[in-house]
């Protein structure tokens, strides 16, 4: 999907920390997974690593959704756009579908 009126990402610094610090922990913690799988670990403890990692990018996700909510989403639902209402409401919409 390309869309010429998407905004990045907000420059919340302290928001943008909070999820460099959450992709580092998930970073560890697959790197963690390899070497459990390396040296043939116990399968539900290579198991749970991974409900962890999964959990800690939900997450992520939910971060990312709740600045996306106030900032663009906000500004676009203010507005007079209708297409970028409608855009709006198709992409929450798209997550939500593809989140369950």
């Amino acid at each position: 999907m390309r869309h010429t009126t998407r905004k990045p990402m907000s420059e919340d610094v302290l928001g943008k920390r909070r999820l460099l610090n959450r992709l580092s922990y998930v970073r560890g913690h697959v790197e963690a997974v390899r070497k459990m799988v390396e040296k043939g670990a116990y399968c539900p403890d290579v198991i749970l690593q991974n409900l962890a990692i999964v959990k800690a990018l939900k997450r992520v996700n939910e971060l990312i959704l709740a600045q996306h909510l106030r900032s663009c989403a906000r500004d676009a639902m203010r507005s007079d756009d209708a297409d970028a209402q409608a855009r709006v409401e198709r992409e929450i919409v798209n997550i939500v579908r593809n989140s369950c």
